[in-house]
């Protein structure tokens, strides 16, 4: 049936598809354990991500390093 002009409709909501809470702002709605723990979590990969590779450039002494022949 057509919805007449002012008419108010109200919100399509589904079982399968729940619907995400509005908050006016731009950052998202995320409790201040899940913040932390994604920070924990990004920070740890960053510190895997250089501390693994410099170990392993600075196990070989420096001089057998530069002079090797490949």
């Amino acid at each position: 049936m057509p919805q007449e002009p002012g008419a108010e409709r109200e919100p399509h909501t589904s079982a399968q598809e729940p619907q995400a809470p509005m908050t006016g702002r731009a950052a998202p709605a995320v409790t201040p354990l899940v913040y932390v723990g994604v920070v924990a979590g990004a920070g740890l990969l960053a510190l895997a991500a250089t501390a693994v590779p410099g170990r392993t450039a600075l196990r070989a002494r420096p001089v057998t390093a530069t002079t090797a022949k490949e």
